[in-house]
């Protein structure tokens, strides 16, 4: 009988959206980047979206979605994510964080304390990270990351 996991992969990467659920399976962990599309049947997932797929930062939801029976979480970073370019992202936030009542230096703050901790530089170790965290903190359940390629759409494990 195939994992959580390896029926995502069948799902998103073959289009087989056959069968239907009545519970979740699995929690899928994912950027917000809406470039993210994937195809999986309904109810098969719980899905959290998140800034760079930081599962940090969501603790109590997952902790929350894991407390209704889930036992697997894949976490799915992706290709050409914008968190893994700190002068860009840094430069957009502050463009974009205009319709904040905040003076500049408050916005520095929260720049800092929010929002810097999720940048990265590699993909692929930002993932094993983020794995082994929430390995540390989850250790009974199957963890699986990934990487969704936004060329391609197609979805892999992290070796």
């Amino acid at each position: 009988m195939p994992t959580a996991t390896e029926k995502l992969l069948e799902y998103h990467n073959k289009s087989l959206t056959t069968e239907h659920y009545d519970d979740a399976e699995i929690l899928i962990i994912t950027c917000l980047d809406n470039r993210i599309d994937l195809h999986i049947p309904k109810k098969f997932a719980f899905t959290i979206r998140i800034a760079g797929a930081n599962p940090k930062s969501v603790m109590p939801n997952i902790a929350f979605i894991i407390s209704r029976g889930i036992k697997s979480i894949a976490l799915i970073g992706h290709t050409d994510c914008a968190m893994s370019d700190e002068a860009k992202i840094k430069e957009t936030f502050f463009q974009g964080y205009h319709s904040i009542d905040l003076p500049g230096e408050k916005v520095e703050e929260y720049f800092k304390l929010n929002i810097l901790p999720s940048i990265f530089t590699d993909l692929n170790e930002n993932l094993k990270e983020n794995k082994k965290y929430l390995k540390s903190k989850f250790p009974e359940l199957n963890i699986q990351a990934m990487i969704y390629d936004i060329e391609t759409h197609v979805l892999n494990l992290v070796k």
